[in-house]
């Protein structure tokens, strides 16, 4: 089961909010991923860093896949990346397509 259809189960969410509801938990989620892995990466102890509410087998889980080779090597990868862009994305939602046809109207 998707974990969209399991909130969908415990949540009664109107359609109209449905969108900026589901990109909100979406938004939180990488967030607080990103933040456990920074923890792990900078060396503190992954017993100290484990959340209550995760189960033992998942904090596992996790922390071997964000120690391993592969993960640092992405990592490295992204990093260099993101350090050679010049100009950030500033257009919000809209699309550079979007921006042209408004601009040109």
């Amino acid at each position: 089961m998707k974990q969209r259809d399991n909130i969908e189960q415990k949540c009664t969410i109107q359609e109209c909010h449905k969108k900026f509801v589901f990109r909100l938990i979406e938004k939180l989620w990488r967030n607080w991923k990103s933040m456990l892995s920074t923890k792990l990466a900078k060396g503190d102890s992954p017993l100290s860093c484990k959340p209550l509410q995760v189960k033992e087998h998942e904090w596992n889980e996790f922390v071997q896949v964000s120690r391993s080779l592969e993960w640092k090597q992405l990592s490295m990868k992204m990093r260099k990346m993101r350090s050679k862009v010049m100009y950030p994305h500033t257009l919000s939602r809209k699309s550079y397509a979007r921006l042209e046809h408004d601009l040109l109207s």
